[in-house]
């Protein structure tokens, strides 16, 4: 029962999604089906170098955490 419910209510949101849509934004969702189906390779090649400083990379996630409200208390355990 609770599949057939999500399924419902699949449905439903994707119609009421689309139902507002003009025909321009339309299109573009039909382009950007269009550029999957005929894109076949994507291939890159070469060299790459990576260094990587891992005390650079705590201070970094330190800074980070401390903006979005850690404490140091927090950040002990890192």
């Amino acid at each position: 029962m609770r599949k057939k419910l999500a399924a419902l209510m699949c449905a439903v949101m994707c119609i009421a999604s689309f139902t507002g849509c003009s025909s321009a934004e339309l299109g573009y969702l039909q382009m950007s089906a269009d550029m999957l189906t005929k894109m076949d390779v994507c291939e890159a090649s070469g060299k790459v170098n990576v260094e990587l400083d891992a005390d650079a990379m705590k201070e970094y996630v330190a800074d980070l955490s401390k903006a979005s409200g850690a404490t140091d208390e927090d950040l002990k355990d890192t």
